[in-house]
């Protein structure tokens, strides 16, 4: 069979009982047993540069700061850009040495920091409400542990779950210089033991447990050591960018911890929901794909699905799915489950303010 294409598509309407088994369906998904995957596209909806913004940034920057030496070889990356290509596909072809991979690091990290402050600005000052955090508000209270497995290296999330009531667990430990301890950093939301019969039980916090295989712009090494720092600049915090290295430096703490973790978690859930991301990272991708192709139930949201997504889609046995569509001119919902594709005119559940909204209400 041919993957599917959405050109080729001829939806028909959903029936309000068709969305109210839907709306049932996506309100019991949120329970026991989920991880969640954030990519990009959430971010970039809220302000974030993506990868085309970040290219245009590398090529007014960068220059100004090569040494002789580092000239050739970020003029063959800006070649393959200037030719069409991607910057992760440029990347990939033409490797960047250390001292230019530690430039394209430092302004990657300035352009996304520089984003990060404008979103989280309008939260602390003016009182904005980041669609996760409204999202987040239901998630079932029990058990206390939601995971999220993210490849951004913004605070985005962060910033919703906590705006939510929740606590993050990060994996690293203090306040100013947090070093990396996972063990004493789960240990830290333990609120009371209760002595039972046979043995004591921790009573935890509600929290969310990040895992970002990619680093974080507050993530930085400190005499060899990785910590997470509460400082507002950074010259090179630990990030993985784009491209060949990016492989090289997933095999290193933290991001190796990170990365073992988020995949374990994958390989023991009961259900996937996957926000924002496209299907296109191999740190994740060797356990997250055939996870839902062996029949793991997963709700994709994304404003367009990837071809990846597409395929994944096409292939497996219980994924339901939502994206920006038009049908008969009307703007709404594509809503594909499994090889069905239906329409919903004039509300967008592939936007989480909306779908939220929808499904739950208005908070």
């Amino acid at each position: 069979m041919a993957p599917m294409t959405k050109s080729a598509l001829q939806y028909e309407h959903i029936t309000d009982e068709e969305l109210h088994t839907l709306k049932l369906k996506v309100q019991k998904h949120l329970g026991t047993g989920l991880v969640t995957v954030i990519g990009s596209g959430l971010s970039v909806a809220q302000g974030i540069s993506g990868m085309g913004a970040l290219a245009d940034h590398l090529v007014a920057s960068v220059p100004k700061q090569l040494s002789k030496p580092l000239i050739p070889g970020w003029a063959a990356i800006t070649g393959e850009l200037k030719s069409g290509q991607g910057l992760e596909a440029a990347l990939l072809r033409h490797p960047p040495q250390p001292d230019l991979e530690d430039i394209i690091v430092k302004e990657t990290a300035t352009l996304m920091r520089n984003d990060e402050a404008k979103v989280i600005r309008q939260v602390v000052s003016n009182g904005k409400t980041l669609p996760l955090t409204r999202l987040l508000r239901h998630f079932p209270k029990s058990p206390p542990v939601i995971d999220i497995i993210t490849p951004n290296y913004d605070r985005l999330i962060e910033v919703a779950a906590e705006d939510a009531g929740l606590g993050v667990d990060t994996m690293f430990v203090g306040t100013v210089l947090g070093r990396y301890d996972a063990k004493a950093s789960n240990l830290s939301f333990v609120k009371s033991l209760r002595q039972t019969k046979k043995t004591v039980r921790k009573i935890t916090a509600p929290r969310v447990v990040l895992y970002k295989p990619h680093g974080s712009l507050d993530w930085c090494m400190r005499n060899g050591k990785p910590i997470r720092a509460a400082v507002e600049h950074i010259d090179t915090p630990l990030i993985i960018t784009p491209g060949l290295n990016k492989y090289l430096h997933g095999y290193k703490v933290p991001f190796d911890k990170h990365r073992e973790k988020a995949n374990s978690r994958v390989d023991t859930c009961s259900r996937l929901l996957i926000i924002g991301y496209g299907f296109n990272d191999d740190h994740l991708e060797t356990h997250l794909s055939p996870a839902i192709r062996s029949g793991r139930s997963t709700l994709i949201i994304a404003k367009t699905l990837s071809p990846k997504a597409l395929q994944i889609i096409d292939a497996s046995p219980d994924v339901t799915a939502f994206e920006y569509g038009k049908n008969g001119g009307q703007e709404g919902t594509v809503i594909w489950q499994g090889k069905n594709k239906l329409f919903l005119a004039e509300i967008h559940l592939w936007d989480i303010d909306d779908m939220v909204t929808e499904i739950f209400g208005n908070d």
